[in-house]
């Protein structure tokens, strides 16, 4: 012990830990104080509770009173079961105004947090089934996440900062992991949202009654910790700190991410877009389409389609573009999705037939453009495309017929003059032939099949330098089949 004018202060020699001068059991390992001997530290610890039993002062870590000896555990849990009951008897519910706003406030924050997440890390290339499937998962997701995290940690959402509201455990104490965990569960049972509309202005709904939870306003959760902090402090105010600094961080990154979203959504047009009509959608998706941009053009098609389900017209533009990109199963299914809506539309059918003579489905084809006729008997590209399958089954009357039809009402298309030149190959009328091949290459300098087929027509006519230079200028346009002929024939 020190009797200059240094503080008096003293230490138990079992575990030699600082003691109170009038303690007479030591408040850390319980041994009694016989023998105190003074080290010169740096005095004893803060001495600022109390035992309930004799009412001294007691150390904070002090797991015995040094005066009574009294169990300090038992003391706290006593005391704290005294505060439980106090925040119970002076809790305040949040009425059903907050809550309804709570719910309105945080749905909004949602979607912006869905629609970063959608913005930010994958692709809107998805077809239209795997599209909605994969973002109602991924707003799944961000709703629990959203609900689990911040209520956890903090017990508020961000709807909950603005309206002063929080959620405890129902006997007042702070929302547990566990608890909220569950409570997050809750609110994905589909009339949970309508479970606490009922007469009461301070409502409970499915997901506070099932894992035993309250919303209170933030003045009543400020009494809540101030009451928990007298008497011992219970509860420590460090761990409650860290979580209001975390939750701040929270709010700000959250508040940052939304505001990027919103710029991102103007820049955009997303704002635009939400007054667009699918007539709107349709037409920036043909301008797309006439881009040669057909992904970006179905993209447009499916809003549009989102807007109006029952629009032929939308199913068939779709249709197109998907026949354009290769994708010819689902370009088939749009176009027949628009002709059981309109039967009318002769295009649809013409483009169906392209679409199944490109699957190997030529009876079907034929049909389609049998009907495309009906509606359009002046469809030039009908009669090319219904005489090009019909030659290839060998049907060279009806395929002769088709190309003089498509000749007479589109007498500028080389496609029709190679075609009957071919025909007429077949027929060994050689000199007719080279008439329509040359009546081609007149109207495209560039056709290379036609300059390779009337190689092939000079070949049979014995004039194998003709069919050879033929064959090189088609070889030079990119025509495969020439550069084949060029090696097995010509030396």
């Amino acid at each position: 012990m020190k009797n200059n004018d240094e503080e008096i202060f003293y230490i138990c020699s079992e575990c030699n830990k600082s003691v109170g001068e009038e303690d007479e059991v030591c408040p850390h390992c319980g041994a009694e104080l016989s023998e105190i001997i003074s080290d010169g530290g740096d005095g004893p610890e803060d001495i600022s509770y109390s035992c309930l039993e004799c009412n001294r002062s007691v150390g904070k870590d002090s797991k015995y009173c040094p005066h009574c000896g009294a169990t300090l555990k038992e003391i706290i849990i006593n005391e704290a079961n005294i505060i439980k009951k106090n925040l119970r008897e002076n809790i305040v519910l949040a009425n059903k105004n907050k809550r309804i706003l709570n719910l309105v406030i945080d749905a909004i924050l949602l979607q912006f947090i869905y629609f970063f997440l959608m913005d930010q890390y994958f692709s809107l290339q998805y077809e239209i089934i795997l599209y909605k499937f994969s973002w109602g998962i991924i707003f799944i997701l961000a709703y629990f996440f959203y609900y689990f995290v911040s209520e956890a940690l903090t017990g508020r959402t961000i709807g909950k900062f603005i309206t002063g509201t929080k959620v405890l455990c129902k006997d007042g104490t702070p929302l547990t992991i566990r608890k909220a965990f569950v409570r997050t569960l809750i609110r994905f049972v589909p009339f949970d949202p309508f479970t606490f509309w009922n007469s009461s202005s301070e409502p409970i709904g499915w997901h506070d009654s099932i894992p035993g939870t309250i919303v209170v306003s933030v003045k009543v959760s400020r009494a809540h910790d101030s009451g928990i902090q007298t008497g011992n402090e219970v509860f420590l105010n460090a761990s409650r700190k860290r979580k209001i600094i975390f939750s701040k961080l929270l709010f700000i990154i959250i508040l940052i991410a939304l505001a990027y979203e919103i710029i991102n959504l103007n820049k955009s047009g997303y704002f635009k877009e939400l007054s667009f009509t699918e007539y709107d959608f349709n037409k920036r998706g043909l301008e797309k389409a006439n881009l040669g941009d057909f992904q970006r053009a179905i993209n447009e098609y499916n809003k549009a389609i989102e807007k109006e389900p029952d629009d032929a017209i939308l199913y068939y533009n779709r249709g197109c573009a998907e026949a354009e990109l290769g994708n010819y199963a689902k370009a088939k299914g749009d176009l027949t999705i628009a002709l059981n809506i309109d039967t009318t539309i002769s295009d649809a059918y013409f483009t169906r037939g392209y679409v199944e003579s490109e699957l190997g489905e030529l009876t079907s084809a034929i049909e389609d453009y049998n009907k495309c006729l009906t509606l359009d008997p002046g469809n030039s590209d009908a009669y090319l495309f219904r005489g090009i399958i019909r030659y290839g089954i060998m049907d060279y009357k009806g395929a002769g017929a088709d190309a003089d039809r498509a000749i007479e009402f589109s007498p500028r298309d080389p496609r029709a003059y190679d075609l009957r030149g071919t025909l007429k190959v077949n027929k060994k009328e050689y000199k007719s032939a080279l008439v329509d091949f040359d009546i081609a290459i007149d109207l495209e300098p560039n056709f290379a099949r036609a300059y390779h087929n009337k190689g092939r027509v000079k070949y049979l006519m014995s004039d194998f330098n003709g069919a050879c230079e033929l064959w090189r200028i088609a070889a030079k346009l990119g025509y495969a089949e020439a550069q084949d002929d060029i090696t097995e024939f010509c030396k």
